[in-house]
């Protein structure tokens, strides 16, 4: 497609800007197009590790200048790990993370961005992730879907016309190890090959060292998460993704890729998928 596209990420946590799909993202950057990203709340009463550890040591709970110390600083990680995937721009919300719900201001707010941005593709969270009950991914993802609907219908007052979004997908690498997982389908409907961007994605998560997730563990995370869904289409890093409506074509739509791997043999598909990237990415001090 040669038309340069607006892309926007929409996540319920600041890590969930870009450690599912920041593979993407980079790609989509790399081919020039605006990528954005939208964080709704500031996690830091639920995803900062380094605060929780604080306050288990001290023995009290933080008080409210180290929780906006912390505000902060997790902003900071993110935007420092969307520059490495060539992401210069974000939108956080700082909603509190306790007590993210469904309400008008949120809808409003999103809104008013996505008619700021005008996204043609908007990626955000599953709105049925743990079945779609008491989780702040799916709630992020329901948000996003009124938020859209929103941004294209009557705004008084707003200083920006009407904007429909293209197309939605939901990225499909989320969800908890629990029975209302079973629920729903995670399976993902598209996947994006993601080799050739897969350090800069190691080294984005690196920034994100007050949830723990630099070093070892984003590294066996995205090893473990990347490699899973493309095992079968023998790919060593992907990305998945589910789509909200039917994609539409004229005729029955073939890959390139599948053109690609039908001349390989299979020895060296599977010697391909087996590569290792991930771990070997020089760590982040």
């Amino acid at each position: 497609m040669s038309q340069k596209l607006n892309v926007m990420m929409v996540g319920a946590h600041p890590a969930d800007a870009f450690d599912a799909v920041g593979g993407t993202l980079a790609k989509h950057a790399d081919a020039g197009d605006h990528v954005v990203a939208v964080v709704l709340t500031h996690g830091v009463k639920s995803h900062d590790w380094s605060l929780m550890a604080e306050e288990r040591d001290k023995k009290a709970s933080a008080g409210d200048a180290e929780v906006q110390r912390q505000i902060t600083l997790k902003e900071k990680e993110v935007r420092e790990g969307l520059a490495i995937l060539g992401v210069e721009d974000a939108h956080f919300l700082n909603m509190d993370d306790q007590f993210l719900a469904i309400d008008e201001k949120v809808v409003w707010e999103l809104a008013g961005i996505i008619r700021q941005e005008r996204p043609h593709i908007i990626i955000t969270q599953s709105p049925m992730e743990q079945n779609g009950i008491a989780d702040q991914h799916a709630l992020c993802g329901q948000i996003t879907l009124l938020a859209i609907r929103q941004a294209s219908a009557v705004m008084p007052g707003h200083p920006l016309p009407p904007f429909g979004v293209s197309r939605v997908y939901f990225d499909a690498a989320g969800g908890k190890t629990t029975s209302l997982e079973y629920e729903r389908n995670r399976f993902p409907h598209i996947l994006i090959d993601i080799e050739d961007t897969v350090e800069r994605k190691i080294k984005a998560i690196d920034k994100l060292k007050s949830q723990f997730y630099d070093g070892d563990a984003g590294r066996k995370m995205t090893e473990v998460r990347q490699f899973i869904w493309g095992l079968h289409q023998r790919l060593p890093y992907v990305e998945g993704f589910q789509i909200f409506e039917p994609l539409v074509y004229g005729t029955l739509p073939v890959p390139e890729y599948d053109f690609v791997r039908a001349g390989i043999p299979y020895e060296e598909q599977y010697r391909h998928a087996g590569k290792l990237i991930a771990p070997f990415v020089e760590q982040d001090d």
